[in-house]
């Protein structure tokens, strides 16, 4: 039984200490309570039971969206009965599954016949699945598949409430799409994008009625996984804030209502937090030894295995939009420095290998039944790449500094500080520019997007509470010294006047230099 709950309940004490107190049943009965007494009252006081309880609050207030003189109380959500899905693959199909599951009408869009059918079949495959695992009954997974009408005419959307972009990662395609929805849709729809970057408003600038216009940044695959963020143009209307906020809880997703800027919240930290590990590659680190030292922390999967995972394709054409790489790019003097900062080519170069992750069968890892293994030829790789741009390899730590305990948990390894500590002024930053509403959502958003334990709270949470938010000020004081040319680590202004006062981040607001832009 302790075995099985080390797996079920990874990293987490109190199921394990619950079943240590069955043992005590042997013991006479006072003995036995008293003992059960001493450990529940260390469970209390542990800062895993703060962090738990803290993830509870902190998912039931993240729906609950707040601007000036509105809040979600005040604004009833527009009716929504019907919803067209714009583009059948991976990502457009997974949200077609999680709308028909909650008896929503669908019809879905594609340009070409034979994707439009592969998008059919994913769903009814995925259907069947979920009929299997008992998660729907075979009636059910029928009438599912009654809801969904498949188009290759802009014509059959006339009559949609709702519509959900999900085509490819491109700004320009995007707007040619929006240009049709308003040339078919009726006037009182509302129109979203499901984009994991791109400018919302740049978006919204080709349609007549703006405030109609909102990003739904899903997360993949979109059928299962809970976040998603609402992202808020310049022009959007509360009514369309609460329409699509209500929208995605009715379909059990985790909604989170972020401002608009270039990766929002969840990839706008995921940059410093990838990109430190892949300079940690450079260094002297792999790609098995960073994954396992933050899965060891906590975190669903690593770095490395979520760029398996998403498609390694997706930051590399994230890449060529930049003008870092690819045709348009110019030509840099120094190729590890572009633009004014640190660049890696390792990861240009796996992916020129045509190793796309997962979905090729290789990436970072190959893949062999579903399961990832580490690849030699990755390894050869990295080695190779290292003495052709002059990185001599040091041992990096994967080890935490110290033991932690049930009552502190605040010694991170380099590995873990590196990723962490980037992600977290990052996440400064965004409460600096009103991105973000308050520190928990940041939370909810790692929690639900990326996988960060909840019996350690969310980047945020920890950084207060496990690290001290001085104590971090001066690790990533002490890292932007050592490297200028990485600019993430320059400190956040509200970090430092928190760390400077002695103030604890629910005392955020106090310090911050502007009004929130949502």
């Amino acid at each position: 039984a302790l075995d099985d709950a080390k797996k079920k309940y990874r990293g987490v004490y109190a199921p394990l200490e619950n079943i240590k107190c069955i043992s005590y049943s042997i013991l006479p009965y006072k003995e036995g309570c008293k003992k059960e007494h001493e450990l529940f009252a260390l469970l209390m006081r542990s800062y895993q039971a703060r962090a738990l309880q803290y993830s509870f609050f902190a998912q039931r207030s993240a729906p609950k969206w707040s601007l000036p003189g509105i809040n979600s109380s005040s604004v009833k959500p527009l009716p929504v009965k019907s919803v067209g899905i714009i583009g059948a693959g991976t990502m457009g199909s997974g949200i077609a599954i999680s709308l028909l599951t909650s008896k929503y009408r669908v019809i879905m869009l594609e340009v070409k016949k034979e994707f439009l059918e592969r998008g059919m079949k994913h769903i009814h495959s995925t259907l069947e699945r979920y009929v299997k695992r008992g998660r729907l009954s075979i009636q059910q997974a029928k009438a599912c598949s009654g809801l969904i009408k498949p188009t290759l005419s802009y014509n059959d959307l006339s009559d949609v409430d709702f519509v959900i972009e999900a085509v490819f990662e491109n700004l320009d395609i995007k707007k040619k799409v929006f240009e049709k929805l308003v040339q078919h849709c009726k006037s009182d729809a509302i129109l979203c994008s499901n984009t994991s970057y791109l400018d919302i408003d740049k978006i919204a600038s080709v349609v007549p009625s703006p405030d109609k216009v909102m990003g739904m940044h899903f997360f993949a695959p979109a059928d299962i996984m809970k976040l998603v963020e609402c992202i808020k143009g310049s022009k959007t209307s509360p009514k369309t804030i609460a329409t699509v906020m209500h929208l995605s809880k009715s379909i059990k997703k985790m909604p989170v209502l972020v401002g608009n800027c270039d990766g929002f919240v969840a990839n706008r930290m995921l940059s410093p937090y990838v990109r430190e590990a892949i300079f940690l590659i450079e260094e002297g680190s792999l790609p098995a030894q960073v994954d396992n030292t933050l899965y060891d922390f906590g975190m669903a999967m690593g770095p490395l295995r979520v760029g398996d995972l998403s498609g390694l394709d997706i930051g590399y054409k994230d890449r060529i939009g930049k003008g870092l790489i690819g045709p348009n790019a110019p030509k840099f003097e120094n190729p590890l420095f572009r633009k004014g900062q640190r660049y890696s080519v390792l990861p240009d170069i796996i992916h020129d290998m045509g190793r796309l992750g997962q979905k090729t069968g290789s990436g970072w890892y190959k893949y062999q039944g579903g399961k990832a293994v580490v690849d030699p030829l990755v390894t050869d790789t990295i080695e190779k790449y290292r003495s052709k741009f002059g990185f001599n390899a040091r041992q990096i730590t994967d080890m935490f500094l110290k033991n932690s305990g049930i009552l502190v948990d605040a010694n991170l390894s380099e590995i873990t500080e590196r990723c962490l500590l980037s992600a977290v002024n990052e996440g400064f930053k965004l409460l600096e520019e009103g991105i973000a509403c308050k520190p928990s959502d940041i939370d909810v958003i790692w929690q639900f997007g990326f996988g960060f334990p909840r019996h350690k709270g969310g980047p945020m949470f920890y950084a207060n509470n496990m690290v001290g938010l001085k104590n971090a000020y001066e690790k990533i004081e002490y890292y932007w010294t050592k490297n200028r040319d990485c600019p993430y680590w320059k400190p956040s202004n509200l970090l430092r006047q928190l760390a400077v006062n002695n103030a604890d981040i629910s005392e955020y607001r106090k310090f911050l230099p502007v009004p929130s832009r949502l």
